[in-house]
């Protein structure tokens, strides 16, 4: 992966930590051979605005996988799918056999948020993690954590607010026509 700036990064057994303009990216191999597909998990902590942070990930990581995947010396045919982690689970870095079910797909998640109606204060319901976090004696419990809104980047709400215009485009012209045909169907019996 070719950064635009000599970024200072480790790699361990499946694992690369990259430091890049105020985040810290963690790129991990996660899943079983043998028993599951493997999948890369991008954890990324940042004190950048949710904007900036989604900005950089898009340039600086999920284009180059993108673009690896489709060259010739990368990977043809492997799709990239993309999901969102539940925030908790990056903030205390759990191991990756904890992340599996704390993942939600960004195209089902802005279908959530189309389904609510665009409320900008819907929560998306997160599972229980069934591992003690480090020096707490508590789960991760099952919970709501901030907006999805705050979980999507801006393309991605610009998506979903383009796709609810188009629907409610649809629906005015669907409208406008049943509309017209009533009012016909009352001119002709009115003529009669």
């Amino acid at each position: 992966m070719n950064l635009p700036v000599k970024a200072p990064c480790t790699n361990e057994k499946n694992l690369i930590k990259i430091f890049l303009d105020g985040l810290e990216i963690f790129v991990e191999l996660s899943g079983d051979q043998m028993a599951s597909p493997l999948f890369i998990d991008i954890l990324v902590k940042s004190r950048k605005s949710p904007s900036k942070t989604f900005q950089l990930i898009n340039d600086h990581v999920l284009n180059k996988i993108e673009q690896l995947c489709s060259s010739v010396q990368g990977c043809q045919g492997v799709s990239l799918v993309c999901g969102v982690l539940r925030p908790k689970v990056v903030e205390n870095l759990l191991l990756c056999k904890h992340r599996k079910d704390q993942t939600v797909l960004l195209d089902d998640l802005k279908q959530e948020l189309r389904g609510a109606n665009l409320d900008p204060t819907y929560e998306h319901p997160w599972l229980e993690v069934q591992e003690v976090l480090e020096g707490d004696d508590d789960y991760l419990r099952a919970s709501t954590e901030g907006s999805v809104m705050s979980l999507l980047g801006e393309k991605d709400l610009q998506d979903v607010w383009q796709r609810r215009q188009n629907e409610l485009m649809e629906l005015q012209v669907h409208f406008n026509a049943s509309s017209a045909t009533k009012d016909e169907d009352y001119e002709d019996a009115q003529g009669s």
